[in-house]
């Protein structure tokens, strides 16, 4: 819990393996995924999921914001990717209206890379 003030707080959830998941999660969305039962015996308004091999040095209220006034059901928060970094990472392509309309995988394969080049009248678009 943070303070007295408010009903935030943060809840560490290390990886594991249970009878209904005898696997190692297979990225962020599988770590979600398996412990979605934490999410249900917890019924909050808002959620936010941090990945657990990152540092973060952020204030995530502008995010929140933006996320109660568009009406979300899920927000996400990314940047863009150097051309020689995607195979790092997932990568995702959106539209103007910033509606994610495909994700791939640490993609190696060049027509690939090309297909989910962002647009950048797009990229100056959103900062």
């Amino acid at each position: 819990k943070f303070d007295n003030f408010s009903r935030s707080f943060v809840d560490i959830l290390a990886a594991q393996q249970t009878p209904e998941g005898s696997q190692w999660y297979q990225g962020t969305a599988d770590a979600v995924r398996q412990n979605m039962r934490y999410f249900l015996e917890r019924p909050f308004e808002f959620y936010l999921i941090l990945s657990g091999d990152q540092l973060y040095r952020m204030d995530f209220r502008s995010l929140l914001h933006q996320h109660i006034r568009s009406d979300a059901e899920i927000t996400l928060a990314t940047k863009p990717v150097k051309r020689d970094q995607v195979a790092e990472f997932g990568i995702m392509l959106s539209g103007e209206d910033r509606q994610i309309t495909r994700f791939v995988e640490k993609p190696k394969e060049a027509k690939v890379l090309d297909e989910m080049k962002m647009d950048r009248a797009l990229l100056a678009a959103i900062g």
